[in-house]
Order: structure tokens, then C-alpha cells, then sequence
């Protein structure tokens, strides 16, 4: 056994005093070892270019991968191969006329194209970034200012886009979708660098604004002005009846609610709205207290005169019974 490793090592020896005093050794005319500037370079050639140029990788006699350049109808793309269970497939492929590279797919069509099968999120995904001992990170850049898009589709056809659009829409953050699969329609939701949100909109002014409908089951209001009690207390100045009436046919609306001009111009904050709408239902109800309380009062006078009514009926009729 020592024989044996000693005569490995003087032969090992000896190809690198070859390589360094005598410059490339050729196996054959299609096989050949020479020196490079960066150590031995292994070269391969074949003359007919309709031939593959592969090298095989087995393990007890059993081919287990394969890597070579295909030939000149394939561009001389390199290709790694999986021999499994009697079948090759190509796990990685790079394209020698755009330098694109594919993992699991022959002649990819991008800068890197990934096909997988029985892909699913719990399992077997088609990329996975992990991270052992901080942040997965996954970064998307454009150098120059340009969008940068994060493309989704299904069944060949276009559905989604998350992109990030440049210095003109300040960096937001858009989501289009396609409605045709073909193109992409107006932006349902853009993030604002400044921390605005928009749906159906791409210029929120709001830290939410909505283009459109909105269906909840509740909305909750902080309110940012005091609540109309102030209604109640008794040194609230309600206006008469009268004087309401007077503003309405001089202004064309209640005191203190806007008119429609100014809220079909600037709209209405949902909480100013909501205290002044309560401001008004509050003075009614003090309004109908009022008139309440005059009901009664007229009630009770007509009650009292209904008994001297009757008590003058029956002080005729006294006397009426008398005279006969």
C-alpha cells in the first residue's frame, strides 16, 4: 500500500514538473493539458462542430452527471446534466451567444429562468432564500431611473405587477393589475414614500384616500373636535326658531353646516360632520322641549277653561230650572 502511494506521488510530481518545464501535455489531438496564467488549463476540442463536447462524472461505473458544451446547433450553450433512474435532465444551462442561465430548463430566455414541477410554498419551492444568522434578503435594483417590476403571472398570461416607479412618482411603491392578460390596467394600490396610501388612486393626498366605494361593517372615527354636550349646558346661545328661520332664507342652509358648494368642493371630514350633524339633533331635540313644554302649558289652559266652560253651563242651567 505504501508502494502504491509513493508511486502516486513521483507521478503527481512529475506531471507538475512537466507542466512547468515542458508547457502543455496532449493526450490526443482533441485532449490537452497546458499551463495558463492562472495553473493547468484542461482543454477539450472536437473538429466537427455537429458534436457535443461532454465529460462524464460516474461512481462505480455508474454515470451520475454530466457537464459539457452541445454543439453548433444548440450555440455551444454548457450544459449540467442529472443521469437519474436511466433519464438525463438539465439542471443547470448557460447560454453562450446572451450569457442567459437556466436551472432546470434548456435555452432560457432570461438573465435567469428557474423551472421546477410540484412547486408549492410549503415544499419544494422554486427559489428559496435563506438566511442562517440574519435577514433573507432579496433585492430588486435598476441603475438607472427606471421602474423596478416584480412580475406575476399564471397560465401564460399576465396578473399581477408589484413596481416601484421612479424619481417622477418619488420611488412609490404601485400594485397593476391585468385585466386581459396582456397589459397592465391603472394601479388599484400605490404606497407614497411620505407614508400616503391610495386605492384607485395614484396621488393620495391623505394618509388613506379612496377612489371609490368603500363596504365595512364598521368604521371607527378619532374624533379631533369636542363633542356637541355643549349643547345642553345653559349658557349655550340657541337661536330661535325665528332667527333659523331668517339664516336659512338669507344663506340657504343651517347655521354652522357648510354649504353644498363648499362640499361638493372640498368634500367632508366623516368626524367634523358627524358633530356637527349631532349639534343639530341636539338643538332640535331642545327645540321640541320648548315646544313640549308649550303643548302643556296650552293643555293645561284649555283644561281650565273646558271646567269653567262647564261651570258656567251648569250655572245657567241652574238658573234656567229656577225661573220656571
Amino acid at each position: 500500500m505504501k508502494k502504491w502511494k509513493v508511486t502516486i506521488m513521483v507521478l503527481f510530481t512529475c506531471f507538475l514538473w512537466a507542466m512547468n518545464t515542458h508547457g502543455q501535455i496532449t493526450h490526443s489531438e482533441t485532449v490537452t493539458i497546458e499551463p495558463s496564467l492562472y495553473g493547468p488549463k484542461l482543454i477539450l476540442n472536437d473538429a466537427n462542430t455537429a458534436n457535443k463536447v461532454p465529460m462524464e462524472f460516474r461512481s462505480n461505473g455508474v454515470v451520475k452527471w454530466e457537464l459539457g458544451t452541445r454543439n453548433a446547433s444548440e450555440q455551444y450553450d454548457l450544459a449540467l446534466w442529472r443521469f437519474y433512474q436511466g433519464v438525463y435532465s438539465p439542471v443547470m444551462w448557460f447560454n453562450q451567444d446572451n450569457g442567459n442561465v437556466g436551472i432546470s430548463a434548456s435555452n432560457p430566455t432570461s438573465k435567469l429562468e428557474i423551472r421546477s414541477t410540484g412547486a408549492h410554498y410549503t415544499s419544494n419551492a422554486s427559489l428559496y432564500v435563506k438566511d442562517m444568522t440574519n435577514r433573507g434578503t432579496l433585492i430588486l435594483e435598476s441603475l438607472l431611473d427606471q421602474p423596478t417590476d416584480f412580475v406575476l403571472k399564471n397560465n401564460n398570461r399576465l396578473s399581477w405587477v408589484a413596481s416601484t416607479r421612479g424619481s417622477s412618482e418619488n420611488y412609490a411603491l404601485s400594485f397593476y393589475p391585468s385585466l386581459n392578460g396582456t397589459s397592465w390596467s391603472s394601479p388599484v394600490l400605490s404606497l407614497k414614500t411620505n407614508g400616503r396610501i391610495g386605492i384607485g388612486t395614484s396621488a393620495p393626498d391623505s394618509k388613506l384616500t379612496v377612489k371609490g366605494k368603500i363596504h365595512a361593517e364598521e368604521v371607527k372615527v378619532d374624533l379631533s373636535v369636542p363633542g356637541p354636550d355643549y349643547v345642553f349646558k345653559d349658557d349655550y346661545d340657541l337661536r330661535t326658531l325665528e332667527e333659523t328661520q331668517q339664516y336659512i332664507k338669507e344663506h340657504g342652509h343651517l347655521p354652522n353646516i357648510p354649504s353644498a358648494e363648499e362640499m361638493e368642493e372640498n368634500g367632508m371630514e366623516l368626524g367634523l360632520m358627524n358633530m356637527k350633524l349631532l349639534e343639530k339633533i341636539e338643538e332640535l331635540t331642545l327645540y321640541l322641549l320648548q315646544q313640549d313644554k308649550i303643548i302643556k302649558q296650552l293643555s293645561e289652559q284649555t283644561e281650565e277653561q273646558r271646567k269653567q266652560l262647564a261651570h258656567q253651563a251648569r250655572s245657567i242651567e241652574e238658573l234656567q230650572n229656577e225661573n220656571k
